[in-house]
């Protein structure tokens, strides 16, 4: 007989656990928000895993203890500085607290005990949670801690782009079991690296886009001072030198004042300087504003020293026309390579009301004196060199009148006429038509373009003809007088 039998092989294989662990490190990644807007960092991060021997569940694990509960700790060890090639910072600034182990928070089923408050990294090891006893459960799996680093810290430091490394994470659970099989609780790895990473930012955080400027006086152009526009107000937020960089868009477009056809004015007018600055005239093309970066600041923002100016020889020149002047300028932070950066334009409107302006300078009167029987015989003129100043911005026309139809003495109307008297081109003037004057507004200057303190010259003359109206008026140091007045109408 034969006999046939099957055999069942029972084999047991027992698996260490151990748990994956990211990269092995802590990173804390900042943002723009945490490095320029000085925000909270606050986050939660994988530091290492809690271990727990393969055979655990068929023998035990305690927490590590001799003779007495050991708390579970961490530390930096000695060293307490981040470091990006000369750029420090402490790992004082940065505070941490247990969140969770495998998942399970302190005092929960399945982590009993009791979690020690948040504080800042130190060097020596220091208590993040205190098991109930040295058999109390803990589920195994990721050691969540929450790092936080405060508004203060992050304000107080100048961060440079990159990683800041140099700091690492001990604890007091290494592994003390039996061949890693049975025995106690462990964290893994021994050393945790914690880096801190800062991005590459380079952009504008405070800006006003746009500028005006109305000029309503006439003494802005008679006596003009240099137009700035003072973009202190610009401030940029970098991880690295930034470099200033502006240009036009386009030229100055001017819109005439009552509507007529929009012509330009060159933006080189324009220039840009500033407190370690070159001084540029704008142009459509990106001009460097400084060769060498503005350095990184803690709290890693910068007021940016600039201001936009017309001199005023160019206000005079080409601002002084009524209308409205518009241009826009871009204006551009980067870094060295230029792989980071960041545009803003800004608007700039200038606007020049109608002005004008008619004033008789120097000696106002205008006196012909009659003292012998030649004087009565002869046209007798006074020139008045310089006689009037005249400023308008616009196409203009120049009237005059008479302020009464006679003479007066004493305040008393006479019977001799302002048709007396003749005004008309005074030496070296061309451009006056010479009028006899009458109570009626008369043009002596016609369709005359926008001008700026113009000398007028003007010559006043009584014809031998009219010296009739003398006779049987009396005569003494009494002067007859009439008053002229000349006026403006802008086109």
């Amino acid at each position: 007989m034969m006999v046939y039998s099957n055999r069942v092989i029972i084999a047991l294989t027992f698996l260490l656990y151990q748990p994956s662990f990211a990269d092995g490190q802590v990173v804390l990644s900042l943002t723009e928000n945490n490095v320029i807007s000085h925000q909270e960092y606050n986050a939660n991060i994988a530091t290492g895993q809690l271990a727990v021997p393969a055979l655990s569940g068929l023998l035990y694990a305690a927490w590590y203890s001799t003779t007495a509960l050991e708390p579970v700790q961490m530390g930096a060890g000695s060293n307490l500085l981040f470091t990006n090639g000369t750029y420090n910072f402490s790992a004082d600034n940065i505070r941490y607290q247990l969140v969770n182990i495998g998942g399970a928070t302190p005092g929960s089923a399945g982590l009993a005990g009791t979690l020690a408050p948040e504080a800042p990294i130190a060097g020596s090891l220091q208590t993040i949670f205190t098991p109930e006893s040295a058999t109390a459960n803990a589920t195994y799996g990721a050691i969540m801690m929450k790092y936080r680093i405060p508004p203060a810290s992050l304000s107080a430091t100048g961060f440079i782009s990159g990683t800041y490394t140099g700091v690492s994470l001990i604890h007091n659970q290494p592994n003390r079991g039996i061949l890693g099989l049975v025995g106690y609780r462990y964290i893994t790895p021994a050393s945790i690296p914690i880096s801190i990473s800062v991005p590459a930012i380079n952009k504008w955080v405070s800006t006003t886009t746009t500028f005006t400027r109305n000029y309503t006086n006439v003494s802005s152009f008679t006596t003009a001072a240099d137009l700035d526009f003072n973009l202190t107000t610009f401030s940029v937020g970098h991880t690295e030198p930034a470099f200033i960089e502006i240009k036009a868009q386009g030229p100055v477009t001017f819109t005439p004042h009552g509507g007529g056809a929009t012509t330009t004015v060159p933006v080189n007018i324009v220039q840009a300087q500033g407190t370690g600055f070159t001084t540029t005239p704008l142009s459509t093309n990106y001009a460097l504003l400084n060769a060498t970066g503005l350095p990184v600041p803690n709290g890693n923002i910068t007021t940016v020293p600039l201001t936009v100016k017309i001199s005023a020889a160019n206000v005079v020149q080409y601002l002084f026309k009524a209308g409205t002047y518009t241009f826009n300028i871009d204006l551009r932070t980067r870094n060295s390579g230029s792989t980071v950066s960041d545009v803003k334009t800004i608007a700039f409107t200038i606007t020049t009301d109608p002005l004008s302006s008619i004033a008789v300078q120097g000696t106002p009167d205008v006196n012909f004196s009659y003292g012998s029987l030649a004087d009565y015989q002869t046209s007798k003129s006074v020139n008045m060199p310089n006689h009037l100043l005249i400023t308008n911005n616009k196409n203009y026309e120049v009237y005059i009148k008479s302020g009464a139809a006679n003479f007066t003495r004493n305040s008393i109307a006479t019977s001799i006429p302002a048709s007396i008297v003749q005004v008309e081109n005074g030496t070296g003037e061309t451009v006056v038509t010479g009028r006899t004057l009458s109570t009626t507004s008369q043009s002596i200057i016609t369709n005359a373009g926008a001008i700026i303190n113009r000398q007028l010259s003007l010559k006043y003359t009584i014809p031998a003809s009219q010296t009739l109206q003398f006779l049987g008026k009396q005569t003494g140091t009494t002067p007859y007088i009439l008053n002229v007045i000349y006026s403006f109408t802008s086109l």
